[in-house]
Order: C-alpha cells, then structure tokens, then sequence
C-alpha cells in the first residue's frame, strides 16, 4: 500500500512519483479538486501544496482512485 511519511508538505513531483503518475495527471486532479492539496499564497498563482497526512486519509478513504491511479 502507498503511505505518504514525510511530515512537511509536498510537491507535485513528490507526490506524482509516490503515486506512480505524470506531473500532469496530478495537475489535472488538482483541477478537478479530485485531491486534497493546499494552496498556498494570494489568488490562483498560489503555490499548490500536499499535506501527506491528509494525502494518507485519501489514499484509504477515497471509494473510487481518479483515473489512472495504478
């Protein structure tokens, strides 16, 4: 099972190569809001972020992955 154990916030590309997906994927369901991420500064350039525990909640929780999850 995929776990998430850092306790900082995560990138993108850390987040895309945990869950075995492109960058763009990941991009894609954060436009979607088909996973939790945090926004972080004003407005929509604000920098996306990913809290691993809420990440871990999702991951056994989530009743259906986002296409193209494994």
């Amino acid at each position: 099972m995929i776990a998430f154990e850092s306790d900082s916030l995560l990138s993108y590309k850390e987040v895309a190569r945990t869950l075995g997906v492109k960058e763009s994927l990941l991009r894609s369901w954060v436009s979607r809001n088909a996973i939790p991420f945090r926004k972080l500064g004003p407005g929509q350039r604000g920098t996306v972020r990913f809290d691993p525990h809420e990440l871990n909640v999702w991951l056994r929780e989530c009743p259906g992955m986002p296409q193209g999850v494994l």
